[in-house]
């Protein structure tokens, strides 16, 4: 599905890079294990009882968890399992991503900088939602990118499963719709591509794949909605300076610091000959930082609570580094990055 464009050498390079860092997380999780967290835990419980929902998730980590210890057994590292093969998912769609909407290199680039990211490092070695997550925000993007150029029924199709998919990982999936408005309201190309009958095609799908989630919340008081309502704590309003800056650099953590700088360098100036490119991506990521900022600032945020962000950004500050003959300010946060990763890891 994601094209292998990069020159052979190149190419195996970059495979060679996410099979090396997916290997040494699959590694560590073989090791002698740091026992579960409150949350593991809960998602492992849920595995034993599989069900349509559950009091604060919808249900697809449970069955993804009750999938790997049907094949390795009930320890720590195969509850884990599934979190690094999801994220090296995720970097081999951020290739296609970067490739098709702008050049190997770019897509090449976007692949080791993900796998490489703090925050994905983290993510690797935890059974949690968001590594699904990513998966299949990625996936929808590239379904995306790909409709741009060619809006086959197939591609939506993809589109509508991904979208369904990434909804029963975590209901963050939905800011994805936000994007396609965003997205829609700033570019005419896209209003006419969202407004096809494919766009309702996509939509069809995504709707029976959560569908039996949707019912079982209704027959359960939608407690999960109730939670993550209660979650976001909004009626305990304390309007926090202190932790809207706390949120802002918990990002530059995620992220890592040098490509931070570099992402909102590329929301300042964009270079102008990717610009269509970057507006695209843009949209998929500024409106999520944008609102998590805001909650950050009225009661709270959680730093991971704005991860679907860097699946565009990534791509953003690759290109703009590229544009701008900057390479080297990506190898050193890559080199940085990499060690970081063997520190989590090893932690």
């Amino acid at each position: 599905m994601v094209e292998a464009a990069l020159p052979s050498r190149a190419g195996a390079i970059t495979l060679g890079v996410i099979l090396t860092f997916t290997v040494f997380r699959l590694w560590a999780l073989a090791s002698p294990p740091m026992p579960l967290s409150m949350d593991e835990a809960q998602y492992w419980l849920w595995s034993q009882d599989l069900a349509f929902g559950y009091y604060s998730k919808p249900p697809l980590l449970a069955w993804i968890i009750a999938a790997t210890t049907a094949v390795c057994g009930e320890g720590e590292g195969c509850i884990r399992l599934s979190s690094p093969l999801f994220h090296a998912g995720t970097a081999l769609l951020l290739f296609g991503i970067g490739q098709r909407l702008f050049d190997s290199h770019v897509g090449a680039w976007s692949a080791v900088t993900y796998i490489a990211l703090p925050g994905v490092s983290v993510s690797s070695v935890v059974a949690s939602t968001d590594a699904p997550l990513l998966f299949f925000w990625a996936l929808a993007l590239y379904a995306l990118v790909r409709l741009r150029a060619n809006p086959k029924t197939w591609l939506w199709i993809l589109l509508g499963v991904a979208l369904g998919f990434g909804a029963l990982s975590k209901y963050a999936m939905l800011f994805f719709v936000l994007g396609l408005a965003v997205w829609a309201a700033v570019d005419r190309g896209a209003r006419i591509l969202l407004g096809s009958r494919g766009a309702g095609v996509a939509a069809v799908v995504a709707l029976l794949i959560i569908l039996p989630n949707i019912l079982w919340n209704a027959d359960h008081a939608f407690v999960s909605v109730t939670h993550v309502a209660d979650n976001m704590a909004l009626a305990q309003a304390r309007f926090s300076l202190a932790d809207m800056l706390d949120f802002v650099g918990a990002q530059a953590g995620i992220l890592g610091p040098v490509l931070f700088i570099a992402f909102v360098g590329a929301l300042v100036r964009w270079p102008p000959q990717f610009k269509p490119q970057l507006t695209l991506l843009i949209c998929f990521c500024a409106p999520v930082l944008l609102l998590m900022t805001l909650q950050a600032f009225l009661s709270r945020a959680h730093a991971n609570w704005a991860a679907t962000a860097y699946i565009a950004a990534v791509p953003v500050v690759v290109a703009w580094c590229l544009s701008r003959n900057w390479a080297s300010w990506l190898r050193v946060s890559w080199v940085l990055h990499m060690v970081a990763a063997v520190v989590i890891t090893n932690y």
